[in-house]
């Protein structure tokens, strides 16, 4: 079943009423061990569906970012802050547009009122109610198809799994950002059974060591950490969130597009009788509407994206850029010495008389992929706080802890 990430309806909500740009930090660890942080835009949910929990923003092609990235297999933390003023004064100026609109189209005064009260009722009040802190953890990937970059995922079979998640316990002390810095520089522990508390299941070790083998034969991408933990999964004692991490860098269940539309328009019309499955299948989305196919075998996988939606999904993002956003990735390259010629290449990009394309920049336009595998949401005036852990393939587990 597709599980939508516990912390996706909470950015999403802070999303849509927070003002533009959405920013956020974006932190790495650079070849030397130093921690490095940006302030990048948050540009789109990946195939533009939040249920995926993939979140996309740019960069440019020779950016620091790229390094850093690419030499720590993709780790990441992310930090959005909504500020409880400018939710609430965005929230207000939308409220406020609303109500004049739907004053001056109705046709009497009671129906104007009521249509402000609904308006007021749909916005949730625990946002607005304090100011907001999601820090997100992962991988992320980069797509650039002119440079043959695309998100090297494995997407899971449902074939049973060897690790016994019933035996896991519930993460209590440890951070986020501590915990993805030790488990990738830590030996493996000492080993321990997990699989003795499901008896039914147990299978015995050259029962698991042949279908890692047969696992394996079919991700030859997966990387080789990855790899090494699934072969002595009867043996390490690991919790959530070493899971998620261990399994991160190269599992993650993300779908092909159209396979999900055409399913979706397929079966859409075996609930028009019904009003409450036209309900579910508005607000549904494609990403989680394939649990409905009843005909779909039990162990099959919807098939990952084509190269082909990739291209889409990265000029999709190309086109919602701005022209001087485009502009942007045509100046010299980031952080080399500001000599004469550079100078006056900044200065025809800043007047717009450079005499390039808007597409001459795409050379060097990469649109990152981020990869979540852990959250941590902090509502700030409310004392409250909760993280979250993705613990196999798209199932989370979801803690209060304290703030």
């Amino acid at each position: 079943m597709y599980c939508i990430p516990p912390w996706v309806p909470t950015l999403d909500l802070c999303l849509s009423q927070a003002p533009r740009p959405h920013t956020f930090t974006f932190c790495t660890i650079s070849k030397n061990g130093m921690p490095r942080a940006r302030t990048c835009v948050f540009r789109s949910w990946l195939f533009n569906d939040k249920s995926t929990g993939v979140l996309l923003f740019t960069t440019d092609l020779r950016s620091g970012k790229i390094d850093d990235l690419q030499f720590s297999d993709g780790k990441f933390e992310a930090c959005f802050y909504f500020h409880k003023g400018s939710i609430e004064a965005n929230t207000q100026n939308n409220l406020s547009s609303s109500s004049s609109s739907s004053s001056s189209s109705s046709s009497s005064s009671s129906s104007s009122s009521s249509s402000s009260s609904s308006s007021i009722s749909s916005v949730p009040s625990t946002p607005r109610s304090s100011s907001i802190q999601i820090r997100l953890s992962g991988f992320a990937q980069p797509l650039m198809p002119a440079r043959n970059f695309y998100p090297n995922l494995y997407i899971p079979s449902e074939q049973p799994s060897p690790y016994n998640m019933a035996s896991f316990q519930t993460p209590n002390s440890p951070s986020v950002s501590s915990m993805a810095t030790a488990l990738y520089n830590s030996p493996p522990q000492e080993s321990v059974d997990v699989d003795n508390n499901n008896n039914n299941n147990k299978k015995s070790h050259e029962q698991l060591e042949q279908q890692q083998q047969q696992q394996q034969s079919q991700q030859s991408q997966q990387p080789q950490d990855s790899a090494n933990v699934a072969a002595n999964a009867t043996t390490i004692n690991i919790s959530q969130q070493q899971l998620a991490a261990l399994k991160g860098n190269a599992i993650y269940p993300i779908y092909s597009p159209s396979y999900l539309e055409r399913y979706r328009a397929q079966y859409a019309h075996d609930f028009q009788s019904n009003a409450y499955h036209k309900n579910y299948i508005n607000m549904t989305s494609p990403q989680a509407a394939v649990d409905q196919d009843t005909n779909m075998d039990e162990d099959s996988t919807p098939p990952p994206p084509t190269h082909v939606e990739w291209d889409e999904e990265y000029t999709r993002v190309w086109k919602m850029m701005s022209r001087y956003g485009k502009a942007s990735f045509r100046r010299p390259c980031p952080g080399s010495e500001l000599d004469d010629e550079s100078r006056r290449k900044l200065d025809k990009l800043s007047r717009g008389v450079d005499g390039a394309s808007d597409d001459a920049g795409k050379d060097q336009f990469v649109v990152l992929a981020m990869f979540v595998n852990s959250s941590d949401v902090f509502y700030d005036s409310l004392n409250r706080r909760s993280k979250s852990y993705r613990i196999e393939d798209d199932e989370w587990i979801e803690t209060e802890v304290c703030p």
